[in-house]
């Protein structure tokens, strides 16, 4: 074979394949954008407690119950009340542990999650006195007086042993 007739071959082959539609990838569909949004619970839905917390059960859950001082893992996602994302575990796949009643997570948490059993999925509207006040928290673009929403799905309950 001459090299004239086989870069003709070549040519056709590659011709073929453009015509032919050959995955080059340049025309694939972009990837699904992943849109966490609260999910919508009527007023009527709700349960309110005495400091002004709301809450609603999407899943009960048939695990341990929480209590005020258990250490919980857990799954979250959390809004101000126009739907802008403040934070979530579920894009990164990495649940948090928290320790129910204690100074490093908010009192609408403390509040909110004893009452859940494992397995269970909750949402939370927390007022800016449960939440994080007239201070906000920059870090995560809540301003002040900030009424928030966070779904919760409680994994597991830490055994006591692990506290110690």
């Amino acid at each position: 074979m001459n090299t004239g007739r086989i870069r003709r071959i070549l040519l056709l082959v590659v011709l073929a394949c453009i015509a032919g539609g050959c995955d080059t990838g340049i025309n694939e569909e972009p990837p699904p954008v992943l849109v966490l949004l609260p999910r919508e619970v009527e007023e009527d839905e709700y349960i309110t407690t005495g400091s002004g917390l709301q809450y609603h059960d999407f899943v009960i859950g048939d695990g341990e119950e929480a209590d005020s001082t258990h250490r919980v893992i857990v799954h979250y996602a959390g809004w101000l009340t126009d739907q802008r994302l403040i934070g979530t575990s579920y894009l990164t796949n990495a649940p948090i542990t928290v320790t129910l009643g204690s100074d490093t997570i908010i009192d609408g948490w403390s509040e909110g999650i004893p009452g859940m059993r494992e397995g269970g999925e909750r949402q939370l509207v927390v007022p800016p006195e449960l939440g994080y006040g007239e201070d906000g928290f920059d870090g995560a673009g809540i301003p002040s007086n900030a009424t928030l929403i966070y779904e919760i799905e409680l994994l597991s309950i830490e055994s006591e042993e692990s506290d110690q």
